[in-house]
């Protein structure tokens, strides 16, 4: 039977599996996005001029992007359950291997990446709204 902390840890780890698989696809999803904008660009070159995309580029990147916002709260959750965990064996006197700065670190690492991926949605929220077929650059 595993102990609180360790059961704690293995949550965490299933969690962080999640976000990245979550990641994962958004990834996918900004790569299909790119290739449709590429083929938008090649085609007008050519004179291709009634080119239809199977995707809207704009709406694709803000899907992307949405993936990777819920990918981002996740790991905010882990990693700040993390360090909550982590100050709480400190403060009960429990032996931690190595100190907490480098978790602290990666904690305010990850809310800074959230915050800047929730000011690149709003760009691409407004982006869809403005001009709805135009071709994204990330």
């Amino acid at each position: 039977m595993l102990n609180r902390d360790d059961q704690l840890t293995l949550n965490l780890i299933y969690l962080e599996i999640i976000s990245s698989v979550t990641s994962i696809i958004g990834l996918i999803l900004f790569i299909l996005a790119s290739n449709v904008a590429k083929d938008m660009i090649l085609s007008s070159n050519n004179g291709q001029r009634n080119f239809r995309p199977s995707l809207n580029p704009d709406i694709t990147t803000l899907v992307a992007r949405s993936f990777l916002v819920i990918s981002g709260v996740i790991v905010v959750g882990t990693v700040t359950t993390r360090l909550i965990q982590r100050n709480q064996q400190v403060l009960r006197n429990e032996p931690i291997q190595g100190t907490l700065i480098p978790i602290t670190y990666i904690t305010l690492g990850s809310w800074i990446s959230l915050f800047g991926a929730l000011i690149a949605i709003v760009g691409d929220y407004k982006r869809v709204q403005e001009t709805p077929s135009s071709i994204p650059i990330y």
